[in-house]
């Protein structure tokens, strides 16, 4: 998971796809704009899912994605998410 998160921070969602199985099913991720990073707040990990609590500072937004490991590769991730009012 932490290789990923750095992949996508540092290249965007296209760097993050080698972490992620071709069939991988999202609902739901946000869309991390130019200059925006997702900071880990939580993260927890068990047998093959991992929770990841986090924030993009930069849009005041902030959110809970789960996901399912397989074989090293993420199969999914299903993201909620909220703004600050």
């Amino acid at each position: 998971m932490l290789r990923w998160i750095e992949a996508l921070n540092s290249g965007g969602e296209s760097a993050a796809q080698a972490y992620m199985a071709p069939d991988c099913r999202i609902e739901g991720a946000p869309d991390i704009g130019p200059g925006e990073r997702l900071e880990i707040e939580e993260i927890l990990g068990f047998g093959s899912r991992c929770i990841l609590r986090w924030r993009i500072a930069v849009s005041e937004m902030h959110g809970l994605d789960m996901f399912r490991i397989r074989d090293g590769l993420i199969v999914e991730r299903l993201s909620y998410r909220s703004t600050k009012p």
